[in-house]
């Protein structure tokens, strides 16, 4: 195998998971800068209206579905129309009826990792899987102090339309160069790029759900 390609290949990938990273982090913090109720709500499936599991899960969707609702009256633009939640939450939109798993080509590989789209939700909400959320620290003990969410987001056909403005001119840049004192080749990569808030504030474009008591005993949830 050509190893310089290969190096190549992982660095950049590498450099796309830190902004998938830190994209992700900005829209969580502009949601939980709001305030309670408005930019992050509090979701327990113990306390749901709901008999056994699967009509748990429907009133976890319902509760996704209000609000997306309340973010289309705030921003004025459009409902959320895509949610990045934790492999538990992502768990349980997948047990919904309503979810459909995204096509892919027969040459794609199926198991992707990082921020990877899962599937939809009918028709309504694209669905991504986020694991390398700080979240699912496989060095925490208990299950149960994981904090596991959902982000509402919506992103509609214009550029202004989203709350968070990813905005790149040098997408990656390769370097080589030669070591002068051992004389070994050296790759060096970069990226270049903008983040901006929405004018009207990026709050209105985000919605987070924690979701509280996933990692503890409530009768199919465990």
């Amino acid at each position: 195998i050509d190893v310089d390609a290969e190096l190549t290949n992982a660095m950049s990938y590498e450099i796309q998971a830190e902004i998938d990273r830190e994209m992700i982090i900005r829209m969580v913090q502009a949601a939980t800068a709001a305030a309670k109720g408005v930019g992050y709500s509090i979701y327990q499936p113990q306390s749901a209206d709901a008999r056994w599991m699967a009509e748990r899960n429907r009133d976890f969707y319902q509760k996704l579905i209000v609000e997306a609702n309340r973010l289309a009256v705030r921003n004025r633009r459009g409902a959320a129309n895509f949610v990045v939640a934790t492999p538990r939450v992502c768990a349980i939109l997948e047990m919904l009826p309503e979810f459909t798993w995204m096509t892919v080509d027969g040459n794609v590989n199926t198991q992707p990792v990082g921020v990877a789209k899962v599937g939809n939700v009918g028709g309504r909400f694209n669905i991504y899987r986020d694991t390398r959320t700080e979240a699912q620290n496989l060095g925490q003990s208990a299950e149960a102090d994981k904090i596991e969410y959902a982000l509402l987001g919506y992103k509609g056909p214009e550029y202004y339309d989203t709350g968070i403005i990813y905005c790149p001119y040098i997408p990656v840049m390769v370097q080589r160069s030669i070591d002068p004192n051992s004389f070994y080749p050296k790759v060096g990569m970069l990226t270049r790029y903008g983040v901006v808030d929405h004018l009207f504030g990026a709050s209105n474009y985000y919605h987070v759900v924690f979701v509280a008591g996933l990692g503890t005993d409530m009768g199919g949830y465990s």
